[in-house]
């Protein structure tokens, strides 16, 4: 990735819990980031919030990775509390460049989890309403595994295939985000008022040993070359 990217800070949320886990050789770091963006259909606000939180302190030589936004053009407004957006109108698209940075001393291989749902105005989770209808964009395919195969559509996967060196960052993984058009005259009235909920979860695992971290912390078998890229991911 170019890195012009690089001089983009972390997302600025405070900050509360950082899960770091340890397997004998292989360290595992979890970090825990939510967008919400809230989308009454018809035209009223959306809303972004990421949180990360930190219960052990990195200390120098163990795993870290920050989630990154490059979003150059953003037209939201910012607060303490996230940023808001007006999309308007189904099948509107928003930039939300978002990345990967290693910040620690190790090579990492990393991917991130992205689940999608609906809320209702309290804050819960809407079951029959189709996850599918909220959309990630991203551009540069070639350097990432996406697994989107999940039957519910709640869940995709982005698996960076190549080494991520120490200050290094990944390419983009989202470019934009985008409200389906297939929320038309006929669905729109069950999607008023409901929010399109984003969790993400980046992971890293370091390069020694990467094959059998993988298979032992994300259930997958992965091959990588000699060039340490990432040639497939398979469950």
């Amino acid at each position: 990735m170019d890195v012009m990217w690089e001089k983009y800070p972390p997302i600025n949320i405070k900050a509360k819990e950082i899960i770091i886990m340890e397997n004998k050789k292989n360290k595992l770091l979890i970090l825990m980031i939510v967008l919400c963006i809230m989308v009454p259909i018809g035209g009223a606000i959306a809303y972004f919030r990421a949180d990360t939180s930190s219960s052990n302190k990195l200390s120098s030589g163990n795993i870290g990775i920050e989630l990154r936004d490059a979003t150059t053009n953003e037209d939201g407004q910012i607060t303490d509390e996230g940023i808001n957006f007006n999309f308007g109108y189904p099948g509107a698209i928003k930039d939300k460049q978002t990345f990967v940075k290693n910040t620690s001393e190790n090579d990492l291989y990393t991917r991130i989890a992205v689940t999608k749902y609906w809320e209702d105005e309290s804050g819960n989770k809407v079951i029959d309403a189709n996850p599918g209808f909220i959309e990630i964009i991203t551009n540069d395919k070639d350097n990432w595994i996406i697994q989107d195969s999940d039957e519910n559509k709640e869940v995709v996967y982005f698996y960076y295939k190549k080494l991520l060196e120490p200050g290094a960052v990944t390419d983009l993984f989202v470019n934009q985000i985008k409200l389906s058009g297939n929320i038309d005259n006929t669905n729109a009235m069950r999607y008023s008022g409901l929010s399109a909920h984003l969790s993400f979860e980046a992971e890293a695992i370091q390069k020694v040993g990467a094959e059998s971290a993988i298979l032992s912390e994300w259930g997958l078998e992965v091959k990588i070359d000699n060039n340490d890229v990432i040639q497939y991911v398979e469950e």
